[in-house]
């Protein structure tokens, strides 16, 4: 995530949400070569998007800035940069399956143990969970594609357009799901 395409400010621009993240058409996705070289492109699809942030999402990404300081990538490597496919599985696999240590590159680094958040879940894994999160919530397939940058088929998809009551249905509902279900403090 690049903090150019993030707005944290409530009411700026014409969207109703306290926050927002645009993957831009362009330069919206880090992409990596074979040769591991990344670099900014188009997302999949070639679509960009306004992702609305549901407000407890506000509230950690102003924390995390906060400490970030002034840098434009949010969550970079060590050395500044966008991180690799790969660094993502060296963070992601001990938080979702709570291994006590991890493999990093090159050596294993002691962490303190901490409980399974959820065994054997994938990175892409979020996407689907966050579909069927979206289904359980009755959010309308029209924003639904919107938000995971899906365009809809058929005759619907031309007269079905999202609103700002829908997306403001959306940021409410995913803001109690977080109430209803935060077990784990991050």
């Amino acid at each position: 995530m690049r903090r150019a395409f993030l707005t944290l400010e409530p009411g700026a621009g014409k969207r109703s949400a306290s926050g927002w993240y645009e993957i831009d058409p362009l330069v919206g996705a880090m992409h990596e070569d074979v040769h591991s070289r990344r670099y900014f492109g188009p997302p999949k699809g070639g679509h960009g998007r306004m992702v609305d942030l549901p407000p407890f999402l506000v509230k950690r990404l102003l924390r995390h800035i906060e400490m970030m300081g002034e840098r434009d990538l949010l969550f970079p490597d060590t050395h500044g940069r966008p991180r690799r496919h790969t660094d993502w599985l060296y963070l992601w696999r001990p938080a979702c399956d709570g291994q006590p240590e991890r493999l990093t590159p090159g050596r294993r680094v002691r962490a303190p143990a901490v409980p399974a958040l959820c065994p054997g879940l994938r990175l892409q894994d979020l996407r689907h969970t966050h579909k069927t999160m979206l289904i359980e919530l009755g959010i309308p397939d029209v924003l639904q594609n919107e938000r995971l940058g899906h365009h809809s088929a058929g005759i619907p998809a031309l007269y079905a357009h999202s609103t700002t009551a829908m997306r403001a249905h959306l940021t409410a509902a995913l803001q109690r799901l977080w109430r209803q279900r935060r077990q784990y403090q991050f």
